[in-house]
């Protein structure tokens, strides 16, 4: 089983975006971490798993695991996970449908949840 301690070593190396993801291994470590994770960990790591999909122009996996982290974040009431993806719909309705109505609804909901937590990271993003 994966110490604590070395979750929050990946989880801190991902959050500085200096994890390169450009071998397969990694986001394969990713998704085994993923499952050993619960509530807000597990909602942050499932967006590194996002932004890899994201990197890799993959937008069914990238939908899913928005999707995921939505539900998952409703379930334990995480506001900072539900921000972040109304966030990463308005970031994908904008890079891969270039529907801007669309992008700016997201977006505004990102921000009406951001306004309800302190946590503001990737608050400029929406």
């Amino acid at each position: 089983m994966i110490s604590a301690r070395s979750i929050s070593l990946i989880l801190g190396l991902l959050s500085l975006g200096s994890l390169c993801f450009a071998q397969t291994y990694n986001i394969d470590s990713l998704k085994k971490v993923v499952l050993t994770l619960k509530d807000t960990a597990r909602i942050d790591c499932l967006g590194s798993i996002w932004l890899y999909y994201m990197k890799e122009k993959d937008e069914d996996s990238a939908v899913y695991y928005t999707q995921v982290s939505y539900v998952e974040s409703r379930e334990i009431k995480y506001i900072h996970g539900i921000a972040r993806s109304f966030e990463q719909k308005a970031y994908m309705s904008m890079t891969f449908s270039y529907d801007f109505s669309q992008t700016e609804q997201m977006a505004r909901e990102a921000l009406r949840w951001f306004d309800l937590t302190a946590n503001k990271k990737n608050f400029g993003f929406a």
